[in-house]
């Protein structure tokens, strides 16, 4: 199992959607029921692949495993293939994230895209897309609750 993981991890494809995406927001108990891998992460470098399709762009990005919430990781730095496009949120290098993510078609992605990708601003944590939930709030509250939502099995939808 850990090395399906790190292959999937190094292999993986994470989708990123527009913020401005019409898509209907999850609760946080949806996020954690649909995600193998809950992380808290930094991105340490960004580099396109130059493979185009469709307009989207490949990028390569390399993130810093701070913290895992919810699975397991095989090390403490992981590899995704991220399909991009302009209107896209970008992943920049030095950026803190917290991510959800999700086991699909052999590859790992941000579970619900763009919503699935929780951006880390000192303590607080701001791009929250969740039912019921701030949409800037602290760090270590939302954290708090993911753990919670983990602990007792988070089946409420």
């Amino acid at each position: 199992m850990r090395a399906l993981l790190q292959l999937l991890f190094i292999s993986a494809l994470v989708l990123g959607l527009p913020a401005a995406a019409k898509i209907t927001p999850w609760s946080l108990n949806r996020f954690v029921n649909s995600s193998v891998l809950v992380i808290v992460a930094k991105v340490e470098r960004v580099e396109p692949t130059g493979l185009r399709d469709q307009g989207f762009e490949e990028l390569k990005v390399r993130v810093a495993i701070e913290r895992v919430l919810k699975g397991y990781a095989e090390s403490e730095a992981a590899f995704f293939t991220l399909r991009s496009a302009p209107e896209f949120p970008r992943f920049e290098a030095g950026q803190r994230c917290l991510l959800f993510i999700s086991h699909f078609d052999g590859k790992l992605w941000i579970t619900q895209g763009a919503n699935g990708k929780i951006v880390i601003d000192g303590e607080a944590a701001r791009d929250v897309y969740m039912i019921d939930e701030p949409e800037t709030q602290s760090l270590g509250g939302l954290i708090m609750k993911i753990e919670r939502a983990i602990a007792r099995g988070a089946v409420q939808r």
